[in-house]
């Protein structure tokens, strides 16, 4: 499922971890539509539930972008919200705190990427804690942007919304 353009595997301290990829385009035959922007996203995990694979397209592409902007902004301290998600519920990344030269992050999972894959009705969700150091995060924004370079907002619509939507602002160099 994975490959040389993996993210880094983000741990937490009891064992916990979560690792995704970037999967392509949902759909890869529409150039022109808002829906020529879903991407798909396969994780692996790791926590009290037990450990498990996903594959779900819930992510935009504009969105890969914000993440990566909304690390820079933990790293620097001028992180302007607490958590980012995506539009679809399914992926949510929220900081915590930073302690003793580790940043403290809950990873909460929903629907398509929740440990019992979600069935009608269920919201159970799947809350995986990892702690990451700077050079991770550094490493993981530099696969998010490489992510973005490689699947970029297509189409008039998708443009537009990238630029237009309210993502993250960067708040720091770099």
């Amino acid at each position: 499922m994975f490959n040389s353009l993996d993210m880094p595997i983000w741990k937490g301290l009891n064992g916990e971890y979560f690792r995704f990829l970037i999967g392509g385009y949902q759909f890869p035959d529409i150039a022109d539509d808002y829906d020529a922007n879903w991407l798909f996203l396969n994780i692996e995990a790791k926590n009290e539930q037990g450990i498990w694979k996903q594959r779900c397209a819930c992510l935009l592409t504009w969105e890969v972008a914000w993440y990566a902007k909304w690390l820079k902004n933990v790293i620097c301290g001028n992180c302007e919200r607490e958590k980012l998600g995506v539009l679809e519920g399914d992926f949510e990344l929220r900081y915590v705190a930073k302690a003793q030269n580790l940043y403290r992050f809950m990873i909460c999972l929903e629907y398509g990427l929740a440990y019992e894959k979600a069935k009608e009705g269920n919201r159970d969700k799947s809350v995986i804690g990892v702690c990451l150091t700077e050079l991770e995060i550094e490493e993981s924004v530099a696969y998010f942007e490489e992510m973005f370079a490689a699947f970029p907002p297509r189409g008039e619509q998708g443009k537009r919304s990238y630029k237009s939507l309210p993502g993250p602002k960067l708040f720091c160099d770099g």
